[in-house]
């Protein structure tokens, strides 16, 4: 059903340190991962590696659209003309496929009740997501939304992006793990620094070529990382979407869920609780944020 829409639907705007995992099939325990052609990878053409963020950045609004304030946002992709939203907390977890302009939602696929969903991504024609504390990815069919396997992991799941290489994912830490695509190990780590000191509390991410972009939990900074280094070598300000009234004390409605537009390079942004989801571009700021 919804593999038609993904084909025809264009919107006009719009981590774990532990060991390697524990592959757990639900059918017939062939590898999860199958992509195009029985690999994994982007279902069309990769794109030209865009060119990489330095320096400081602050955020150029060009549209505003609605977003479920009971929405609690873990992770956001877009891909084919929707987003795919990963939304949390025990009892309404759930992955599903949002209409960006109108905030609809196409279609959805609750997780079970001891299950809270996390940050997501589109690997070939399958979805991967994860969850917090229940150690378990959960691989979904991108058509209908429905599990086909899943692999453990140790620790915490926060937020995951795929670059075409790895599934780069984060627990919270300042610590992302590269994990192979195919079996879910850890190929590498690396550790997030900014002047010498660790950023600690990354949460959701979006690749962007050699650099991932991450929320900073309970921050309305976005931090982006080199997936070589680990040095964050750009920041970008987003204090200026937060709703009035939503505290950014109260870490409950924390700025959270990135997903970058190939075709345009501008990139949707909401949090946790918003009622709106911001369409913005990327503008040099000054140090002061101006």
């Amino acid at each position: 059903m919804l593999g038609g829409l993904l084909a025809t639907l264009v919107v006009s705007t719009s981590c774990s340190p532990g060991g390697g995992p524990e592959a757990a099939t639900a059918n017939d325990g062939g590898p999860v991962f199958t992509g195009i052609g029985g690999s994994a990878g982007s279902s069309t053409v990769p794109e030209a590696a865009p060119p990489p963020l330095f320096g400081h950045y602050r955020v150029e609004i060009v549209a505003t659209h609605p977003h479920d304030p009971a929405a609690f946002t873990q992770g956001l992709e877009w891909h084919d003309g929707l987003l795919l939203e990963s939304v949390g907390r025990y009892g309404t977890s759930a992955r599903r496929w949002v209409e960006a302009n109108t905030g609809d939602v196409v279609d959805t696929e609750s997780l079970p009740s001891n299950q809270f969903g996390e940050g997501l991504t589109v690997v070939g024609d399958q979805i991967v997501q994860l969850t917090w504390q229940e150690e378990v990815a959960i691989v979904a069919d991108i058509d209908n939304l429905e599990p086909r396997s899943q692999f453990r992991y140790d620790g915490e799941g926060w937020g995951l992006c795929f670059d075409d290489t790895h599934l780069v994912m984060s627990d919270g830490s300042a610590q992302l793990a590269l994990r192979d695509p195919h079996s879910f190990e850890i190929r590498s780590t690396i550790t997030a620094t900014r002047d010498d000191s660790e950023v600690r509390l990354l949460n959701e991410l979006e690749c962007r070529g050699s650099q991932v972009l991450a929320n900073v939990y309970g921050s309305d900074e976005i931090v982006v990382i080199s997936t070589a280094t680990g040095r964050v070598e750009a920041t970008i300000d987003a204090h200026a979407l937060r709703p009035p009234d939503l505290p950014i004390e109260n870490r409950d409605f924390a700025l959270n869920g990135i997903a970058r537009r190939p075709d345009t390079d501008r990139f949707f942004l909401t949090g946790k609780w918003w009622p709106i989801l911001y369409e913005v571009e990327l503008v040099p700021a000054n140090t002061d944020g101006t």
